[in-house]
């Protein structure tokens, strides 16, 4: 359960943190100086340890706790992914904006003023993804993230003028919007994309990995596309519903013309015309059905997933702000 909003905290940073252990400090003391001399507002940071192998990265973090009161610490028990780590710390956070980013300094502190001056800007945004002027990744994982974000976009609700990224500020809002999805399985881009439509893109820098490497390899970028396609899109199922249903119209179409054939003595050979008809008619049937089914799961698992009916941005009554 996540904590409620502290009106003194105007922004919480949610870091998910996976071994980065050489890179900790120096981010703490670039998102410091970032909030108290440039942004100049309340902070509070939430490291969540997605049970990092490396054994100095927890200790790590509590030394960092010690020296800061506004730091929150969190270690999960099991390696969970980045977007189940950051989950944890959204469902802490006590801000009234939420900044989500990596723990490697690809994304760069001074960069979030970026993201806020968004957000003033869009009044109607509840979420700004912060998108690289330029990669500084290798070429081969630039193509992919490009392949990987436009296959996404393809198959769930996203507008298609957005490109998802893991640098981002969200409104409260949405952060508690996010926090009732109850699912294992999460990609918060495509969580978003569901609870809003007033998403928005900011260029930011992307700085180069000074420690370690990406843990994401094409297996788990691809394992990432196909997460969003299969638990938040049912184009899937809508596609062999289709197949289904053509497949279905032309066996009719077929069947016609075989038992004209048939009638005429086109076709000679005993039985060849039933077996034909049956097999184009029923392989259409039942795919039709497979897509139909399809349909009723997808929406019996968004049920159980307290997938929200809809999300409230703000409520007035009698002239009074109620959100």
């Amino acid at each position: 359960m996540h904590t409620k909003q502290d009106a003194t905290v105007a922004y919480s940073v949610v870091v998910p943190v996976y071994n980065s252990t050489e890179s900790l400090v120096e981010l703490h003391r670039r998102l410091v100086q970032t909030f108290e001399t440039t942004i100049q507002a309340s902070f509070e940071i939430l490291f969540v340890d997605d049970a990092s192998p490396n054994p100095a990265t927890w200790p790590t973090i509590e030394s960092i706790k010690k020296e800061d009161p506004r730091v929150r610490a969190f270690q999960l028990m099991r390696n969970s992914g980045q977007h189940n780590a950051t989950m944890c710390g959204l469902r802490h956070t006590r801000g009234s904006y939420v900044v989500m980013m990596d723990d490697d300094l690809q994304h760069p502190p001074e960069e979030v003023p970026k993201l806020i001056e968004a957000l003033r800007q869009h009044p109607r945004w509840d979420a700004v993804l912060g998108v690289p002027e330029h990669r500084a990744h290798a070429s081969y994982r630039n193509v992919a993230s490009i392949l990987v974000n436009r296959f996404i976009g393809w198959s769930i609700r996203k507008p298609p003028h957005v490109t998802l990224a893991s640098f981002r500020l969200i409104t409260r809002e949405l952060c508690d919007a996010l926090v009732e999805y109850k699912g294992h399985i999460i990609t918060i881009g495509s969580l978003i994309c569901m609870c809003t439509q007033g998403v928005g893109n900011a260029e930011v820098a992307h700085a180069s990995r000074a420690h370690g490497k990406s843990g994401y390899s094409y297996r788990k970028l691809i394992g990432l596309a196909v997460s969003n396609v299969f638990n938040f899109s049912d184009l899937p199922l809508k596609i062999i519903s289709w197949l289904g249903f053509l497949s279905a119209v032309l066996a009719v179409a077929m069947s016609i013309y075989i038992l004209y054939l048939k009638l005429t003595g086109g076709i000679t050979q005993a039985g060849f015309a039933t077996i034909v008809l049956l097999v184009s008619f029923y392989s259409g049937a039942l795919l039709f059905a497979v897509g139909i089914l399809g349909q009723y799961i997808m929406r019996i698992m968004r049920a159980a997933t307290a997938q929200q009916q809809f999300t409230v941005r703000h409520a007035r009554s009698q002239d009074e702000d109620l959100g």
